[in-house]
């Protein structure tokens, strides 16, 4: 079965299919589409899995209710659920889908965040490049490479903020390794969710904006000069963070 996961707003209105769930998780506020590029590893392995199966669409949809419990219905069978921790509707309708279900990973300890890198270039080079080498033999602790049809680090890194722990990877990768990592691996970075608070995913689309749009202005010529002139030029806070 292709699954159409469809969450429903604390109104009750139904948002468009995958909206907003992340990890499995519903959201407040504005909800966006995500997209593979959006969330972790374990949740991908569910997509794919789902995708094999073209010949069934199925719709879940998740609602919030006023009494702080979620309500989850299958939209196939009508089969319905209502449990204070959301997660556990989540499980029970992936079962009953006929889904594999993959608890969300445990919190990261204070002070520490968890995000990708990934350097995505332009052309055919892969994990096993050779110009990865040295970073897949010796990565900045807290990360471990990965293979996500390019090169890419998955790290658990201290940090003040979210950006923060990413500016001190990349940092290190290219003090270390000289080279510059160009992404978070965001897919849709125009989507927007996770916004209540400075260092969820909302961070990881920023900081993932910030490195790809410096990527590319070094690929075009740009320098530093120009790039911080635009960005001055937005009036953002010198003070805030």
């Amino acid at each position: 079965m292709t699954p159409r996961p469809v969450a429903s707003s604390p109104g009750g209105d139904v948002t468009r299919s995958g909206d907003a769930v992340r990890y499995g998780h519903l959201r407040g506020g504005r909800s966006v589409r995500s997209g593979d590029g959006d969330i972790p590893e374990h949740a991908r392995r569910q997509r794919r899995q789902q995708r094999r199966r073209p010949e069934h669409i199925v719709s879940l949809h998740f609602h919030r209710n006023p009494d702080g419990t979620t309500t989850g219905r299958n939209d196939a069978n009508g089969f319905t659920v209502t449990h204070d921790e959301e997660e556990e509707v989540k499980r029970q309708l992936y079962e009953d889908a006929g889904w594999e279900y993959t608890p969300p990973p445990p919190p990261v300890p204070p002070g520490f965040h968890r995000f990708a890198l990934v350097h995505d270039e332009f052309g055919d080079t892969g994990f096993t490049d050779e110009r990865y080498a040295g970073l897949r033999a010796r990565p900045p602790e807290g990360c471990v490479p990965v293979d996500r049809g390019c090169f890419a680090l998955r790290c658990e890194r201290p940090g003040r903020t979210l950006v923060d722990a990413v500016a001190g990877t990349v940092a290190e990768v290219r003090r270390e390794h000289g080279l510059v990592m160009n992404g978070l691996g965001v897919e849709k970075p125009e989507e927007w969710y996770d916004a209540g608070h400075k260092n969820g995913y909302a961070a990881e689309i920023v900081a993932h904006l910030v490195l790809m749009a410096a990527d590319r202005a070094r690929r075009l010529g740009y320098g530093r000069r120009e790039v911080v002139r635009l960005l001055d030029a937005t009036g953002i806070d010198q003070a805030a963070g």
